[in-house]
């Protein structure tokens, strides 16, 4: 629950375009991350353990990246997508929506959805692995832009990892039909999912408080 709440509470209003250096890289994990377009900024907070970096714009929007070992033997099969889905409590501040399977950067990766119940705001996260790593993408968006998908794929493919050829094709492809019954590997077991769903609780966290904090300067 913690890493998700801290990943939603970065953001900060911008009204210019960023003039910083538009990629990060990190070789220990083989990825990297672009600034999305010009009015992506980012973010210069501490962030915690696994947390490799956060950009943010204007308009609410947040794209935090957590990155982990993974273990050789790990898998994506049902019992872990279902620790996901009921790892959310009905007390918790975070509600879990939706889940699918979908191919993203050409390996299975898992993309689901969540509703921040405090307001209108959601996280859209995915969850693959590679190069025996474990990633996971945290974008946080308000309700008004949720169902801009195109945009939602141009934002996720800020991610690259290190070596790829750069193309300005989107790496989203439609959900895997009845992929679930051949196991992916991702996670040893269920205990190492906690991870990800630590993460995404704390992700959303981040971005809602920081929210919260801008709104009560405005009103001095």
């Amino acid at each position: 629950m913690l890493y998700t709440l801290a990943a939603i509470s970065c953001f900060v209003l911008q009204s210019e375009p960023d003039t910083t250096p538009g990629v990060k890289e990190f070789p220990a994990f083989s990825c990297r991350l672009r600034l999305p377009d010009p009015f992506f900024t980012w973010s210069e907070k501490e962030l915690p353990p696994n947390f490799l970096v956060e950009c943010r714009n204007g308009t609410g929007i947040s794209l935090v990246l957590l990155a982990r070992d993974a273990p050789d033997d790990a898998k994506l099969d049902d019992s872990t997508i279902a620790q996901i889905r009921n790892s959310y409590r009905e007390e918790d501040p975070v509600k879990f929506m939706s889940g699918k399977l979908i191919v993203f950067k050409d390996i299975p990766c898992y993309q689901y959805l969540l509703k921040i119940k405090a307001e209108d705001s959601f996280t859209v996260a995915r969850t693959f692995a590679a190069h025996q790593k474990i990633y996971t993408l945290f974008l946080n968006l308000p309700g008004n832009q949720l169902d801009d998908k195109e945009n939602r794929n141009l934002i996720f493919d800020a991610f690259e990892f290190i070596g790829e050829s750069q193309t300005p094709e989107s790496s989203y492809k439609p959900p895997i039909p009845e992929t679930r019954k051949k196991p992916y590997k991702l996670f040893t077991n269920l205990l190492k999912f906690f991870f990800v769903i630590v993460g995404a609780i704390f992700a959303i966290g981040l971005w809602y408080r920081n929210r919260n904090l801008r709104q009560n300067d405005d009103d001095f």
